[in-house]
């Protein structure tokens, strides 16, 4: 296996470094960005924004102020569309068919509840060699009126740096879940504001291709959690109209 600075599996998640759909990053030069066109820009961009946007991994119940707290782990696993994968092919020279058609994305998360329905909760992968890292947040609010089926709003942000890449994203979601016993299920609709830029590699890109993008996507989800005692787990599926999925299961200890 090579160094990290020649694996883009290695910049993006440590736990999979035997995966065969690995490929190299080394021969990178910002000269071969030369035949990138706007779509390939823009894909490159919102697949990043969107796949690696802040997951609250919950149901619309708030923590309570009881101990009130979630902190594990969770990975998700983005779902690239092929406009990324011919992208990434001319920004590396490498073949499009080396390029896997899905990142994990691992990342350590923490939640507490606070007062009058509140919940606050971050995410994490640290920088990792200056190469890949992301971080994000959220703030939770269910209405104390709810009864039966549980209601929450959702604002969050998050960024994520990858490379020659670096993205923002906010959303700003509903969300409502039902309680049966140990299992949870919730879905949940709203938008996301995405932007970012090729920040390293801007003077290379042809004459009328522009390194930045923005834009505002509505995105559906739905999961299902499940608690023994204090572990608690839970599985999530994402859609953004931007043509992006993601999927991902968080295991966390829940009191």
């Amino acid at each position: 296996m090579k160094t990290s600075k020649s694996t883009f599996i290695q910049v993006i998640f440590l736990s999979f470094l035997a995966t065969s759909n690995a490929y190299a990053l080394s021969n990178f030069n910002p000269g071969n960005l030369s035949g990138m066109l706007q779509s390939g820009v823009d894909s490159l961009i919102n697949t990043v924004a969107l796949g690696s946007d802040y997951r609250a991994y919950s149901s619309a119940r708030p923590l309570g102020m009881l101990l009130g707290f979630d902190a594990g782990v969770d990975v998700t696993v983005i779902t690239v569309p092929q406009a990324f994968k011919d992208a990434m092919s001319v920004a590396t020279g490498t073949a499009t068919s080396s390029i896997p058609a899905q990142i994990p994305l691992p990342r350590m998360t923490f939640r507490k509840g606070l007062p009058k329905g509140f919940d606050i909760g971050f995410s994490l992968f640290p920088d990792y060699q200056g190469l890949f890292k992301t971080y994000g947040a959220g703030i939770q609010w269910a209405p104390m009126w709810t009864v039966g089926i549980d209601l929450a709003f959702r604002l969050s942000g998050n960024y994520t740096k990858l490379y020659f890449l670096a993205t923002h994203c906010y959303s700003l979601d509903a969300v409502v879940s039902k309680k049966f016993f140990v299992f949870e299920p919730y879905m949940g609709l709203g938008l996301q504001d995405w932007s970012g830029s090729m920040e390293a590699s801007l003077s290379t890109l042809p004459v009328g291709v522009s390194g930045s993008q923005s834009g505002i996507s509505p995105h559906f989800f739905g999961g299902l959690g499940f608690k023994m005692l204090i572990i608690k787990l839970v599985g999530e599926f994402n859609y953004s109209t931007e043509g992006i999925s993601t999927w991902g299961l968080k295991a966390s200890l829940n009191f």
